[in-house]
């Protein structure tokens, strides 16, 4: 698939998502050009994505970011459920298109969150901040 047309599945599925944490804030689809995820050191990460190069960044599996917002729960109701199968259906665009997928959390408290992958020459993703305090 085209990384146009990998980018459009990505909105269309991530489109009206917010991510729950202290604060819920929504996803915002990540493309870079020319760029081989392999060859991304945290320090470019850093500096592709405008922050200071002292900040902490930690990297954790898709399945460990999207383990609570996919996994239905018995209290949840008819609203809820939809967006647990909308967060699994996320899960999967991200499994299916992107190879190689990973997830930063770049800063303290205030958390930046890139998930990205490689779609032919290219690295795309989501973004999205988090609040833990």
């Amino acid at each position: 698939m085209k990384p146009v047309e990998v980018i459009r599945q990505l909105q269309k599925a991530s489109e009206g998502l917010r991510y729950v944490s202290e604060t819920d804030y929504p996803f915002t689809v990540l493309h870079w050009q020319d760029q081989v995820l392999a060859d991304l050191s945290l320090q470019s990460l850093l500096r592709l994505t405008g922050h200071a190069p002292d900040l902490p960044v930690t990297m954790e599996t898709l399945e460990t970011f999207f383990a609570i917002a996919a996994q239905p729960q018995d209290w949840h109701d008819e609203e809820g459920q939809e967006v647990v199968r909308r967060y699994q259906a996320l899960l999967r665009v991200l499994q299916v298109f992107l190879q190689d997928v990973r997830v930063y959390r770049v800063g303290r408290v205030t958390i930046e969150v890139y998930i990205l992958g490689q779609i032919a020459n290219d690295i795309a993703g989501l973004a999205t901040r988090i609040v833990e305090t």
